[in-house]
């Protein structure tokens, strides 16, 4: 091992989704020696790339749990923070919408829970179905009446990890990608440090406190380092894991304003008709529980339910629309199906940042200043980090305006989305740039509109072999195993 390798870091991160970045930046606030190790060959791959990306009103979450405190502080922080780091996000609002007795039953409750949670200034049931038409004159006419949450919006979820990834680093942080942890031992007992292994190689990391921030991965991650998952008062917690499906519609497609709701039940909120930032429509998720957090295929019992479902608040929904599917899996731990944000019981210096499961996204910023000062400060004297840069980025922003995009001297990479090949290349800069194609992907939009990739996908990859100095046979679309030209093997 180098000395770099054998040195000790202050604190290491394990898992690079919202919450784990979220928890980088927090940290690079101040002068710790901090890691992130990612398992894949990029940052939010799992929940974080593939969920409704709602900004959430805060009045769902039952009073008194973590979600709900979390999703309040969250909720002020989080507008904030995506104007600070040049992340694209709107302030629609939301409607929960209500076709019955019961259903109307289930908005005042809601609005009750959210006066309690501490969100109650921006809601209000609309109960003139002229309102509600005249809110969103597509919603369907069965509709009777709509909780109204003026503070909701929308977010690009894996714009905002990259963003958090970016300005960490810039700040100070190292990332590590294709770290896949096999154990976490501790060396010299309670006093001493961790040393993480990676899967299948003699390397490792050392640090004095583990972050484990590692999504569907939390429980196998907490048990190599013999770590309890457990509440105040509880049981240990498992972890059982939702997949949520999705279609994404055209943006010739007229959508809604807002994000629409169905009423929620024990399984979720239901099937979601949603903006997105980028001008396409979202639907879904269409939710089962599945074996585990590698489950992540769509189906066409999904696509059925989804469309059923979108139909129902907005009848204009149609499959001829849909340019693409994905699914997302989220961790809820058993039985206390909440946040688990706390120092394992058993094992010093070890902490859990488990079953973030919606509305994590939201929650991210505020679990991130939560875990850092009352958690890792517990151990470490945090004195400031005097030159921080709270906006700071090392590569392009996502999402830059049509003018901008069509001003560029370089060529055109992406037709349908305008994407550059200048923004191309400014999207595999710096550490935490891209280095796949679906990296690229998420990072410009290239590949993201009506052909899916037909034509830009193979320039891309020809760009990514030449600018990472790999053969071609060696890019992959996300990672090793999905390399993109038969019996092709990444380096």
């Amino acid at each position: 091992m180098t000395d770099k390798e054998d040195a000790v870091f202050d604190v290491a991160i394990i898992g690079g989704g919202v919450c784990g970045c979220s928890i980088a930046r927090e940290l690079s606030r101040f002068t710790l020696k901090t890691v992130l190790l990612e398992g894949g060959a990029d940052f939010g791959n799992g929940a974080s790339r593939a969920n409704t990306a709602i900004i959430h009103g805060g009045y769902d979450p039952h009073p008194g749990t973590l979600k709900a405190r979390f999703n309040r502080e969250g909720l002020q922080l989080m507008y904030r923070l995506c104007a600070e780091l040049g992340v694209e996000y709107k302030k629609t609002g939301s409607l929960v919408v209500a076709f019955n007795d019961e259903d109307e039953g289930v908005l005042h409750e809601l609005i009750e829970r959210g006066k309690r949670n501490g969100v109650g200034e921006g809601l209000r049931i609309v109960e003139s179905r002229d309102e509600l038409l005249k809110l969103e004159p597509g919603l369907s006419t069965d509709a009777r009446s709509a909780l109204l949450a003026e503070d909701a919006g929308i977010v690009c979820p894996y714009g905002l990890t990259f963003a958090l990834a970016d300005n960490a680093s810039l700040n100070g942080v190292e990332f590590r990608r294709n770290f896949d942890v096999s154990s976490i031992r501790r060396v010299d007992g309670d006093s001493g440090f961790f040393e993480i292994l990676k899967d299948g190689l003699n390397d490792y990391v050392r640090a004095q406190v583990v972050i484990n921030a590692a999504g569907a991965n939390c429980e196998r991650i907490a048990k190599t380092a013999g770590a309890w998952l457990r509440q105040s008062g509880s049981d240990s917690e498992r972890t059982v894991f939702r997949r949520g499906e999705y279609l994404v519609l055209d943006k010739n497609f007229k959508g809604p304003a807002r994000v629409l709701f169905a009423t929620p039940t024990s399984a979720g909120k239901g099937i979601t008709v949603s903006p997105s930032v980028s001008g396409n429509t979202l639907v879904g998720p269409a939710s089962r529980i599945v074996e585990d957090g590698l489950e992540n295929q769509t189906s066409a019992e999904g696509l059925d339910e989804s469309i059923l479902g979108g139909k129902k608040l907005y009848p204009a929904v149609c499959s001829r629309d849909v340019i693409a599917l994905f699914a997302g899996v989220r961790s809820i731990l058993s039985p206390s199906d909440d946040f688990l944000i706390e120092e394992s019981r058993n094992v010093s210096g070890f902490i859990n940042v488990a079953g973030i499961q919606s509305p994590g996204l939201t929650s991210a910023p505020s679990i991130a200043k939560h875990v850092v000062s009352e958690l890792v400060g517990a151990h470490f004297d945090l004195k400031e980090n005097v030159s921080f840069a709270p906006g700071k980025r090392g590569s392009a922003k996502h999402g830059r305006d049509g003018e901008e995009k069509q001003g560029s001297p370089f060529r055109m990479i992406c037709r349908c989305e305008h994407v550059s090949e200048n923004e191309v290349i400014q999207s595999l800069e710096g550490p935490c740039g891209a280095r796949t194609v679906n990296g690229v992907k998420l990072r410009t939009r290239a590949g993201m509109g009506r052909c899916q990739g037909g034509f830009c996908s193979p320039k891309v990859a020809v760009m990514l072999s030449k600018e990472l100095g790999t053969g071609l046979e060696c890019v992959t679309l996300d990672g090793a195993g999905s390399e993109i030209l038969s019996g092709g093997k990444t380096k």
